[in-house]
């Protein structure tokens, strides 16, 4: 997973570029591109852009995203929001077109729901990361024409991202020595187990690869798909005030409560009672 954060400078820059700073949501800010995994790990990231470029722009530029084949294979994607462009290895969700009156297709709406998911540990990624360094909240180090200014400070970002990830590594320590040395039994195959993964003809759709440097847009349809066919819904909600096909009394015995008679607040009582 992948998401744009901005990091907010305490002192104006200045440097020629200083008006490049104005992010959409502080004064002076630097943005920063993080690829984190489900363990809230961070893999990999790119600092140093102002607060002014899009996130989409600073990802074009990562290496994972100008070498894709040097990092995913035919089966690896990484899930991100609308601000990013879809490949063969980057999923976005679907945006509302002004032209569609801004409604989308119950698939896409879909396929949003269960994207949003897995993708909310990007924001406790984030969260936990600016949360533990409040020195990433208010960065008072001021950025000047001299490259060494913007150098400094990329290397307190380097080294609280390092920091980050160890503090992780050791709860995860602990919590495996948490039974006072007993060795913990897991049921979980090694990597390189070769039964690990079923073959080829028994994976599901989502499992069948995209060739590399495909059509833009191949990999997205493909796991929409295989979410339409295979997500059951925790519930079936419905707007009360959409539904039309209950009759008046109907809705007085599922609330029990009988809405003929309204003004009596005797009968409300009793009824809660």
């Amino acid at each position: 997973m992948q998401d744009g954060t901005l990091l907010r400078l305490g002192i104006e820059p200045e440097s020629d570029d200083a008006a490049d700073y104005h992010g959409r949501k502080f004064a002076y800010s630097i943005t920063v591109n993080v690829l984190n995994d489900d363990e809230r790990r961070i893999r990999a990231y790119c600092a140093g852009y102002p607060g002014s470029a899009h996130d989409n722009r600073v990802w074009r530029n990562m290496k994972q995203h100008r070498d894709p084949g040097s990092y995913f294979s035919e089966n690896e994607f990484i899930m991100c929001d609308t601000a990013y462009e879809p490949s063969w290895f980057c999923v976005p969700a679907f945006k509302c077109v002004v032209g569609d009156g801004l409604h989308l297709h119950p698939h896409k709406t879909l396929f949003n729901t269960v994207l949003a998911k897995p993708r909310v540990v990007c924001e406790h990624t984030m969260g936990l990361w600016k949360g533990r360094f409040c020195w990433l909240r208010n960065i008072r180090m001021k950025i000047t024409n001299n490259k060494n200014s913007l150098k400094r400070i990329l290397r307190y970002i380097d080294s609280t991202i390092v920091v980050h990830n160890m503090l992780l590594d050791w709860r995860e320590a602990e919590d495996r020595n948490a039974a006072w040395g007993e060795s913990v039994v897991t049921d979980l195959t090694s990597i390189d187990d070769a039964n690990r993964a079923p073959p080829i003809a028994e994976r599901e759709v989502l499992d069948q690869p995209i060739p590399l440097h495909a059509l833009n847009d191949m990999r997205r349809p493909q796991l929409m798909q295989y979410i339409c066919e295979t997500y059951i819904h925790s519930y079936n909600y419905s707007p009360i005030q959409d539904d039309l096909s209950l009759s008046h009394g109907d809705w007085s015995s599922m609330v029990g409560y009988d809405f003929s008679t309204d003004g009596d607040d005797s009968s409300v009582v009793s009824e809660l009672d």
